[in-house]
């Protein structure tokens, strides 16, 4: 993909947060994963938005999409998502949200490099991880991410 396709399919009008209701839903998870790897989610078993009924269910309905999204993240992506579970998406928890998303980044990163650059060792592969690591860790002062709520808030 060119960096025109990537920047015009990585835009999802109304998100106003991170950590809002659009992402807490698990369909943007899994709008995003289809994006990095077509055909990896299938939609027939994900709920669609608006949900119906609110309250506990619409929670069950969430729940499930989440549980799908990281399923996928980690089985067919082979992201390392490491103490990561469905309920912290859909309660919003900062942390777990921001490191799920540096990791598709991280992937979607990769796959570009991958697209423009001509196959090489592993060794290749394993610097270009390690520079594209060092340039995330380094971007500090762009992203402005409010504090997480203390427990019991």
């Amino acid at each position: 993909p060119t960096a025109a396709s990537a920047a015009s399919c990585f835009s999802f009008p109304g998100i106003g947060s991170l950590f809002g209701p659009e992402l807490r839903s698990g369909v943007l998870l899994l709008e995003l994963l289809a994006l990095l790897q077509p055909g990896c989610v299938d939609w027939r078993r994900a709920n669609k938005l608006p949900f119906r009924q609110g309250g506990a269910r619409a929670q069950l309905l969430a729940l499930e999409n989440c549980q799908m999204a990281l399923h996928i993240a980690k089985e067919e992506l082979g992201l390392p998502l490491v103490s990561m579970s469905a309920h912290d998406v859909v309660l919003g928890r900062r942390k777990v949200i921001l490191s799920l998303v540096y990791q598709l980044m991280r992937y979607h990163t990769m796959q570009l490099l991958d697209s423009i650059t001509t196959p090489g060792p592993q060794d290749d592969r394993q610097q270009q991880q390690q520079q594209v690591d060092a340039a995330v860790c380094n971007m500090q002062g762009d992203a402005v991410v409010p504090a997480e709520p203390a427990i019991g808030a």
